[in-house]
C-alpha cells in the first residue's frame, strides 16, 4: 500500500479512535489544557505516579486496578440517579477487570507503555488522515474531555477530510462494556460503510 499525503500506512485505513485524545499531556502548545488532556496523566509528576503504582509487585497492584475501574467505567465515576446496574453487575464488573488487570505480570511493561502512551503528541498527524474517521467515546469518561476526543474530527477535517465524525455515549472509557449492543453495532456499520466507499 502506497501512504497518501505522505503519512504512515496505518493512517491510510479506516480509522476508529475509542474514547482517545491525541495527546494525553497537557501542552503550552496550541492551547492544550486540562480541558482537552487526560484527566489523571497529563504531565510528568502524574506519569510518573501512575508508573510507580503500575509498577507495585502484582500482589500490591489491586488499589491501582480498581482506580482504573473507577474512572473507565461511567457508572462509577460519574454516577447517576437513572444507572440502572444491579450490585451483583457492578461486583461481577470490578472482579473481571481487576482479574483481567492482575494477569499483566510485568509492572515494568504497563509502566513503560504508559509514559509511551502519554507523551507522543499526534494532533498534527490527525491532519493528514484522508480515510472515514469515527471517534467515539463516553460522556462519563475519568479519562477523557469530549473537547480532546472531538480534536481527531476537528483536525481530520481541518486536513481535508469530510469522512469524519464522532458517537457519543453516556458511558465511560469502557464504552464498548457498559454500552456493547449499539458499541458494536455502530463498529460494524462503520466497517461497512468503509469497504462499501
Amino acid at each position: 500500500m502506497v501512504p497518501e499525503r505522505g503519512i504512515s500506512p496505518v493512517l491510510t485505513l479506516p480509522l476508529g479512535d475509542i474514547d482517545q485524545a491525541p495527546l494525553q499531556d497537557r501542552s503550552p502548545f496550541g492551547s492544550w489544557d486540562e480541558t482537552k488532556a487526560h484527566k489523571g496523566c497529563y504531565d510528568e509528576a502524574t506519569m510518573l505516579g501512575a508508573q510507580k503504582a503500575w509498577n507495585l509487585a502484582p500482589q500490591d497492584r489491586h488499589a491501582t486496578h480498581l482506580g482504573l475501574v473507577d474512572e473507565c467505567l461511567g457508572y462509577r465515576h460519574k454516577p447517576l440517579p437513572t444507572d440502572q446496574i444491579s450490585e451483583e453487575q457492578k461486583k461481577e464488573d470490578e472482579e473481571f477487570f481487576t482479574r483481567i488487570s492482575a494477569q499483566c505480570p510485568s509492572g515494568e511493561w504497563l509502566a513503560r507503555l504508559i509514559a509511551d502512551h502519554t507523551r507522543y503528541d499526534h494532533r498534527e498527524a490527525c491532519e493528514g488522515i484522508s480515510k472515514p474517521v469515527m471517534v467515539m467515546g463516553g460522556k462519563r469518561s475519568g479519562c477523557f474531555s469530549l473537547e480532546g476526543m472531538e480534536e481527531v474530527v476537528g483536525r481530520a477535517k481541518r486536513g481535508g477530510n469530510e469522512k469524519a465524525e464522532t458517537s457519543w455515549y453516556e458511558s465511560g472509557h469502557w464504552l464498548f462494556w457498559e454500552e456493547a449492543e449499539r458499541f458494536n453495532g455502530e463498529v460494524l456499520d462503520f466497517a461497512k460503510r468503509c469497504w462499501s466507499e
